[in-house]
């Protein structure tokens, strides 16, 4: 579901159900260790070259399609 294009949907409830799947967060308490991230999304490419300077070896894919 979190992995879904669109989110809408005539019931009002059920549209409100996939939002806020889509949005669901995860809360760290201290950190990931790079071993368990697979790579990152980003909105734009701006926010891509900024996470490329970090020199972390995972990939960073645009795709504005996935934010709201």
């Amino acid at each position: 579901m979190i992995y879904a294009r669109y989110w809408n949907h005539e019931d009002l409830f059920e549209k409100w159900s996939r939002g806020s799947k889509k949005c669901a967060e995860v809360l760290v308490p201290d950190m990931v260790p790079y071993k368990y991230i697979r790579g990152a999304y980003v909105i734009n490419q701006d926010i891509q070259k900024e996470i490329l300077l970090l020199k972390i070896p995972l990939p960073v894919v645009v795709d504005n399609g996935i934010f709201f």
